[in-house]
């Protein structure tokens, strides 16, 4: 069994990296009430330096200053909005680029005539005067295919003719989008800060319709194209046409082919879902077993970020970074999409959060990546390199021992990380960082992986580096 780095990279467009959806909600009056105190947020701030993450997103309520919803009156010194600017530049000393997206909990303003003007306000204002150089996309409407219809059977049998009849059409969304590109250029904010398009999240055939859609209609014009992921990879769960799911490595290739080999694609949202997910809550493994909290999950997220990535896709954004309240009272209970727990469940984090920020650790925005031919299919793996050093990704998906040999491509010293399910720590917070050397014969590295280990395999950096 044996693993080739490819010599060619996957594309020549840049690539992001990997990051979370970081919303400061954690901060505000709901989770208060719900105990969270300033012990727990220096936790959380101590996570989200130790993930590093690359790219992060984030969604602006509009009322957190333009409680008026006028696009012009802005209260810049609202509490709120000041937690929201302290929280964005704690994102920055994380090192990551945010994509400002306007929040879905304001999505009937956010449809009025004009309003497109308060999120090129705001980045305007976190750039300019809160010093957010980071900040490096916007987007207008999270997920807007419940807000706007387009003219297909497709989304007729998802949506009903009802929503057909009263949702505005997908033209005025273009026509917002394009307005937005047009200010950001005439306000000198582009392309420091580009435009997001599309965000699509419904069934793969509504988002197939989406992202042809945004590439015929946003062809002149330099925006990003982005959609979600919250696909069940159980074959029974799709028993209607609307829904049908070819895969992660199918879709992105199908999405890939329909931009062509120019134009960036992102997956803005993504984590496991299975039976039962929703909103706030990402469903159950085949037997009710605990998805996200399971080994298995933290297996499964891996391999879709190696997958996608490997098919095309130029950066990944998980949701979430932790569970939280999400702006929506205490009904629905916290977010539990999250790489660590709520307050009371002590903050311990899932599987997901060893095996994610392995990877992101990994795969650095900046990087070419380079295909990994296998000929085990228990084996997925994913080079990366930034010109100087590096770096191969591999994992077991199997709950079986496998042995391979990976033929590095570059000689010297090799140091090696491991994760797999007896190595996750029960006391520590911090993602696992203890590496190790490995004996390499010339550029033939033979690997023994543990059952479901995620094995990152990089020339040895020297101390302090």
């Amino acid at each position: 069994m044996s693993l080739t780095v490819t010599p060619t990279p996957i594309s020549h467009r840049a690539y992001y990296g990997l990051g979370v959806q970081a919303d400061a909600y954690i901060y505000d009056e709901t989770n208060r009430d719900m105990g969270v105190g300033p012990k727990d947020l220096e936790l959380f701030e101590r996570r989200l330096q130790a993930l590093r993450p690359d790219i992060v997103r984030v969604f602006a309520n509009i009322d957190l200053f333009n409680p008026s919803f006028d696009a012009a009156t802005y209260e810049w010194t609202l509490p709120a909005f000041r937690q929201f600017v302290d929280h964005l530049h704690n994102v920055r000393a994380a090192g990551a680029k945010v994509n400002v997206c306007m929040a879905p909990w304001t999505n009937a303003q956010m449809m009025k005539e004009g309003m497109e003007k308060t999120a090129v306000d705001l980045v305007e204002h976190l750039r300019g005067v809160e010093g957010l150089d980071n900040v490096a996309w916007v987007c207008l409407f999270n997920e807007p295919d419940s807000m706007y219809a387009h003219q297909s059977d497709i989304y007729r049998a998802v949506f009903g003719e009802e929503a057909m009849a009263k949702r505005p059409p997908w033209s005025d969304y273009v026509a917002k989008n394009l307005w937005t590109q047009e200010e950001l250029i005439r306000r000198g904010l582009y392309p420091q800060v580009r435009l997001v398009v599309a965000d699509t999240v419904w069934g793969h055939p509504i988002r197939r319709d989406r992202i042809e859609l945004a590439a015929r209609d946003f062809a002149p014009v330099d925006v990003q194209y982005s959609y979600h992921h919250y696909n069940p990879d159980f074959p029974e769960y799709y028993d209607k046409p609307e829904y049908a799911y070819p895969g992660v490595a199918p879709e992105a290739q199908q999405f890939r082919h329909l931009l062509g080999s120019d134009r960036e694609l992102l997956v803005w949202e993504f984590n496991n879902a299975g039976p039962g997910f929703g909103g706030f809550f990402p469903g159950t493994g085949r037997y009710g077993e605990d998805l996200n909290g399971s080994l298995a999950g933290g297996v499964e997220l891996a391999d879709k970020v190696l997958t996608a990535l490997a098919n095309g896709i130029d950066g990944m954004c998980l949701w979430c970074i932790c569970d939280s309240y999400y702006n929506c009272g205490t009904k629905t209970g916290p977010m539990r999409f999250g790489l660590w727990r709520f307050r009371w469940e002590g903050w311990k984090p899932r599987p997901i959060y060893y095996y994610y920020t392995a990877l992101m650790h990994t795969l650095r925005g900046g990087m070419r990546l380079h295909a990994v031919e296998s000929d085990n299919e228990g084996v997925m793996a994913l080079a990366g390199t930034d010109g100087k050093a590096w770096r191969v990704a591999v994992l077991n998906r199997r709950s079986v021992p496998i042995r391979t040999a990976l033929q590095f491509p570059a000689t010297g010293r090799l140091e090696r990380l491991r994760v797999y399910p007896e190595k996750l720590p029960t006391k520590d917070e911090m993602p696992v960082s203890d590496w190790e050397p490995i004996p390499a014969d010339g550029k033939n590295v033979d690997l023994d992986l543990r059952p479901a280990e995620l094995t990152i395999v990089r020339t040895a950096e020297r101390p302090g580096t």
